[in-house]
């Protein structure tokens, strides 16, 4: 199957989403780029406690605002981050087996690429 390349406008591009997402109140544990088996795309994934204390609903409300005025940005089109961000609790499988690869237990884990995900953040 084909494999779409993360290039670095999308490693920047991801830096901003997770600032403002932060900056929006967004509680985030871990931030990645990630492309599984059956994907031919990137997606950004967010893994925020908030899912599980408030709720999907919840979250994705508070994260509109900032993923919304990011999809305005010239030659991108409006649901572009809505279709590339995915923000899920500390319970899903993507990011237990990636922090059990990165081995978090001697800490955080260090921006950049490991085990075919870019980190911007691993708790």
């Amino acid at each position: 199957m084909y494999k779409t390349t993360l290039v670095e406008t999308d490693i920047v591009d991801g830096e901003r989403v997770v600032s403002a997402l932060e900056a929006s109140g967004v509680k985030i544990t871990a931030a990645f780029w990630h492309n599984s088996d059956d994907e031919d795309d990137w997606h950004l994934i967010i893994i925020s406690p908030d899912v599980s204390e408030k709720g999907p609903r919840e979250v994705y409300k508070q994260a509109f605002g900032p993923l919304h005025s990011r999809g305005k940005e010239p030659g991108r089109p409006e649901n572009f981050w809505w279709d590339r961000v995915k923000i899920l609790s500390p319970v899903s499988l993507i990011y237990r087996n990636l922090k059990e690869r990165a081995g978090t237990s001697h800490g955080h884990v260090r921006r950049g690429w490991a085990f075919g995900a870019y980190i911007y953040k691993m708790e």
